[in-house]
């Protein structure tokens, strides 16, 4: 099936075979008069209303998604499940029959009491049926300065300005203090990774010349599992113009006898399938830009950046 009916999800594709004697066999649904039916499923998005810090469930918001025109088609107030009611999660909403390739907001008009409004969030369908808003781990040593919690506001609202949902390594609940406290962290970060859909990376050197080293694991992470991977750098380029103490007798050297590569960029060899852009917004750019290709190539619209 090329293309579905509106709210619908394209159906997967059916082999079969002819016998000798007519005789047609397949795993997909047939008719008693032996018609092989292609059965589309109605699209469907689950949405659930959770505390940031805790990752429980909240009731009380009343929440809207309105289409590409501002037009409301769907409207709830969010609740918390009640264990006692079988086979039903109250606190999760689900919305079936959107349309694939359609930019849709989800909006909140009233915040539960004690709370602020959440921020407005825009996904797409694919015609797979799956959200389409990549999620981007945040990669970075800035947790270690004390302008962080600017600088990470910063970097989200540039994300949601390029249709990309950025998620931090210091989101949600502080891992307490204790035992294994290293660990602990470690896991935690990895979990967030497993969550994403990409990486962008801050490059900067960090108590040296080069970039953080827990970072460069997180960027290497990504590589290695063949997803995108981004970073930012705003300092001297290529490697051998940056502020490196030389060799008083060879250039080439720095002051520890290390070669100085000259590769025309800023970093060693094994950055070469990271795509570095000068700046966090550019690298923003970029990741949507390529995301944009993946949808354009699977017959939706590109991403409109305000």
């Amino acid at each position: 099936e090329e293309t579905a009916p509106a709210g619908y999800t394209v159906a997967a594709d059916t082999t079969f075979t002819i016998g000798t004697d007519g005789t047609v066999t397949s795993g997909a649904t047939q008719t008693e008069d032996k018609v092989l039916l292609v059965e589309d499923a109605l699209t469907e998005v689950k949405v659930s209303k959770i505390d940031i810090a805790d990752g429980e469930e909240v009731a009380g918001a009343v929440i809207t998604i309105l289409d590409a025109e501002g037009t409301m088609v769907d409207s709830w107030t969010s609740a918390v499940d009640d264990e006692s009611t079988e086979d039903v999660n109250e606190a999760i909403h689900v919305i079936k029959g959107l349309e694939t390739g359609v930019t849709y907001t989800l909006h909140e008009e009233t915040a539960p009491d004690g709370y602020t409004v959440a921020a407005d969030t825009t996904f797409t369908i694919d015609k797979e049926g799956n959200v389409r808003k990549p999620v981007v781990y945040l990669a970075d040593f800035e947790m270690f300065l004390p302008s962080c919690p600017q600088t990470v506001e910063y970097w989200k609202k540039t994300c949601d300005k390029y249709g990309l949902i950025g998620l931090f390594p210091g989101d949600g609940d502080p891992v307490e203090p204790g035992e294994d406290l290293w660990k602990r962290i470690f896991e935690h970060d990895v979990s967030y990774m497993r969550k994403s859909d990409m990486c962008i990376a801050q490059l900067d050197d960090w108590r040296g010349h080069e970039a953080d080293s827990g970072t460069a694991f997180e960027l290497g992470y990504f590589v290695a599992k063949g997803m995108p991977a981004y970073g930012f750098y705003t300092g001297k380029s290529p490697l051998k113009d940056r502020d490196i103490e030389k060799d008083e007798k060879d250039s080439d050297y720095d002051k520890d006898g290390f070669m100085i590569e000259d590769k025309g960029f800023a970093f060693e060899n094994m950055f070469t399938l990271v795509k570095i852009g000068k700046d966090f917004e550019e690298v923003c750019r970029m990741a949507r830009t390529d995301f944009d290709a993946q949808l354009i190539a699977n017959g939706y619209e590109a991403y409109k950046v305000e």
